[in-house]
């Protein structure tokens, strides 16, 4: 197999492109340079050149600030580039995965999200990866849609991850204070990309699925037990969500499951293999 990742420095795409090389897959992984998605005349041109049996599309503008302060700019990079490949792939019969996030929906829940729960964005950023979907699963029949909740892993870009911020901090065993009533289901990219990765090979059912460690967890329970795994020294304190300035806010509670695939391993034992680099 063939696979065309657009998108290879973020977390997810570092790790699938390492998946990839595991399970002994082909992947091509052009630079924002080499493959400009907003651009379709060269999306079509690099599928020509390629051949691919999948697309896997993981770019964006995933600053939620950023999205809110240029929402041309996160439509056209998160949604209308979407369009465009899943037009380009449709008619070249190739299948096409559409990265997501759990931040489609508004997080009034008190129970994990799955596939079957009704989308509510209430950002600029979660409504144009709410559109991406609508247009890969519109557009190309033989289209995967899969949402991430937070993702934390090694990435080659320069940014840095909430997850990587607090490693840092409890390295240096800097005191912490961490919302108790946030709730999410912390997942690590090589799991959520493994995950993917079967996904696309086992030819599941063409749809929408949540990638995502098993269980719910509050921020703080989990860098509470991050600190544990570090032996870190830090002190750490619980606070309330609204303590911390967030413009937007984010939703408050937004753990997702699957309804349609077998559970992962949990984020407590993902969380506790990942740490071990940094021991």
């Amino acid at each position: 197999m063939k696979i065309l990742l657009l998108g290879n420095r973020g977390q997810f795409g570092t790790a699938f492109e390492k998946i990839c090389r595991m399970r002994g897959i082909e992947c091509i992984a052009p630079s924002h340079s080499e493959l400009d998605v907003t651009q379709p005349q060269k999306i079509s041109h690099a599928l020509s050149k390629e051949a691919p049996d999948a697309v896997v599309n993981s770019t964006g503008i995933i600053d939620i600030g950023e999205c809110e302060s240029c929402p041309l700019d996160a439509y056209k990079v998160n949604a209308q580039a979407a369009l465009y490949l899943a037009e380009a792939t449709a008619e070249k019969k190739i299948t096409l995965v559409q990265t997501s996030t759990h931040l489609v929906f508004d997080g009034k829940s008190h129970q994990p999200y799955t596939e079957y729960d009704l989308p509510s964005p209430n950002t600029v950023y979660a409504a144009t990866k709410l559109i991406s979907e609508h247009y890969a699963i519109t557009r190309n029949s033989k289209s995967y849609v899969v949402r991430f909740p937070t993702l934390f892993g090694h990435r080659r870009n320069e940014k840095s991850g909430f997850v990587e911020k607090m490693i840092t901090k409890l390295i240096a065993g800097d005191p912490l204070r961490i919302a108790d009533d946030r709730m999410d289901c912390p997942t690590w990219s090589e799991d959520a990309a493994r995950e993917v990765a079967e996904i696309v090979v086992s030819r599941a059912t063409f749809g929408l699925y949540h990638v995502a460690n098993h269980g719910a967890v509050s921020y703080f329970d989990f860098i509470a037990t991050l600190a544990k795994f570090l032996n870190s020294q830090s002190g750490i304190e619980a606070a309330k969500d609204k303590e911390f300035i967030a413009r937007p806010p984010k939703p408050l509670r937004l753990a997702i499951s699957s309804d349609k695939r077998p559970a992962l391993r949990s984020w407590h034992e993902a969380l506790q293999e990942y740490s071990e680099v940094y021991r």
